[in-house]
């Protein structure tokens, strides 16, 4: 594969990727920690109402929306259709990156390994605390890539990068990070 590198430093370029619907309450303090590394932002919307429009352009021109909502895995997959650079790291909306996990990613990325797929740590919130028990911690997600390499399933629900056959999944060594949305006793 042809690296597109970022000619300021030569090192391949990283897009952040974000599926959206009414998140402007948490859009701006997830963009915030990726603004100054990602070399593109995409975000996909999926016909919010609540100015999460407004938030996203602060951070990119690269806003997109599709409301004709097909399922969690095709949005994705749609979104990373929109993805020029070599990388994409995935994130949610309540999601933030640490950084530590920022410096692991940059890592990464200065010596990128061919057909690697990275998994990051995932540290929950819930109830008022972190979850670093009964299987939630350390939950080991894949959501950095080569965007070539793979993307999305199908999956309407409980989407999950595909990992094609012979590949490589490192772990990456970091502060996990944060889901900080709250879940109360109401939502389940």
């Amino acid at each position: 594969m042809t690296e597109l590198t970022n000619p300021e430093n030569g090192k391949p370029r990283l897009a952040v990727a974000l599926i959206v619907k009414n998140e402007a309450a948490n859009l701006k303090a997830c963009l915030e920690t990726v603004k100054d590394f990602a070399d593109e932002i995409i975000i996909l919307d999926s016909g919010s109402t609540d100015g999460t429009e407004e938030v996203a352009r602060r951070f990119t021109n690269k806003f997109y929306v599709n409301a004709d909502w097909p399922g969690f895995g095709p949005q994705r997959q749609l979104a990373q259709s929109y993805v020029t650079a070599d990388y994409v790291l995935w994130l949610d909306a309540d999601e933030r990156v640490t950084p530590e996990l920022r410096d692991s990613i940059e890592a990464a990325l200065n010596k990128p390994q061919e057909n690697t797929l990275y998994r990051i740590p995932r540290l929950s919130w819930v109830f008022g605390r972190y979850i670093r028990h009964c299987g939630w911690y350390p939950d080991k997600v894949v959501r950095l890539y080569p965007t070539k390499l793979t993307g999305y399933d199908n999956a309407l629900v409980h989407e999950k990068v595909e990992i094609p056959a012979g590949v490589n999944i490192v772990d990456l060594e970091a502060t996990p990070f944060i889901t900080p949305t709250t879940i109360s006793i109401t939502t389940w």
